[in-house]
């Protein structure tokens, strides 16, 4: 259970810059959020066990305390806390942010802190009547009619006997379940093949822009992943053999695929 100091929700927060500190302690009040500021990951996790906080805001880079990233897999992993986490960092688009983010990190501020946009990010996690303003507005949908398709389009870079390697701009987080269709499936099991996928792992592409991110696909679909092996040995679909005609290969087999696309949907 979260702890409340004088009817306020509490923050935990990490940083390393003392301008940060002071701007933690004098920005979160007024947007009705009590800031407790700690000076190493040692006392966060004293606190912590004794009182979890609504939030914690934690800096990925945090100089001679260490890495936020160990902080993050601490609370989730060791501790077994669920509260939500913003990092903080001076760079939105930086791989260690889409570690974080795959760790167990909720969401992220970028540096300089401005007012409206802290406030935008607390709103979707603490509800105060300070925040209210940066609150989104939202209508309940009757459940009947809650059921929805989501589209993201990307490219499938490589295939293997497990699964693929997608690339686009869109963060996968691992543990995202979801299925995809293109031409390339269609290739290996036929038209209007859809396949599910998890994602195990995630990272930013060399570009800096893009995201690489690989799925595995569902092993209790024999058919498919038969298919899958017999497209990857280059055995035409229409003249494969019986499945114990085809002689499994030393080392599993992978193909690169030229940039033909795929969308995967959740």
């Amino acid at each position: 259970m979260a702890v409340m100091v004088g009817g306020k929700k509490v923050c935990y927060a990490i940083d390393d810059d003392p301008i940060f500190q002071v701007a933690f302690e004098a920005a979160l009040p007024k947007l009705g959020v009590q800031c407790k500021l700690f000076q190493s990951p040692e006392d966060l996790y004293e606190a912590t066990r004794k009182q979890s906080p609504d939030l914690f805001l934690i800096d990925l880079n945090l100089g001679e305390m260490g890495s936020g990233l160990d902080i993050i897999m601490t609370l989730r992993n060791q501790m077994s806390i669920s509260a939500p986490i913003l990092v903080v960092s001076g760079d939105g688009h930086s791989k260690t942010v889409a570690e974080a983010l795959s760790l167990g990190a909720n969401d992220y501020v970028v540096k300089p802190l401005d007012r409206r946009s802290l406030g935008t990010k607390l709103a979707l996690f603490i509800k105060v009547p300070e925040l209210n303003e940066f609150a989104a507005s939202y209508t309940k949908v009757p459940i009947e009619k809650s059921e929805v398709k989501v589209l993201i389009n990307c490219e499938i870079l490589e295939v293997d006997e497990l699964g693929v390697q997608l690339v686009g701009r869109h963060l996968l987080p691992r543990g995202m379940i979801f299925k995809v269709a293109g031409a390339v499936l269609d290739e290996i099991a036929g038209p209007g093949t859809t396949k599910t996928v998890s994602i195990i792992s995630n990272e930013v592409a060399e570009n800096g822009r893009d995201y690489v991110a690989y799925g595995e696909f569902d092993t209790d679909d024999h058919e498919f992943l038969r298919a899958l092996r017999q497209w990857l040995m280059g055995i035409p679909r229409a003249v494969a053999p019986p499945p114990d005609a085809v002689a499994a290969p030393s080392a599993a087999p992978s193909k690169t695929v030229p940039p033909t696309g795929t969308t995967p949907k959740k």
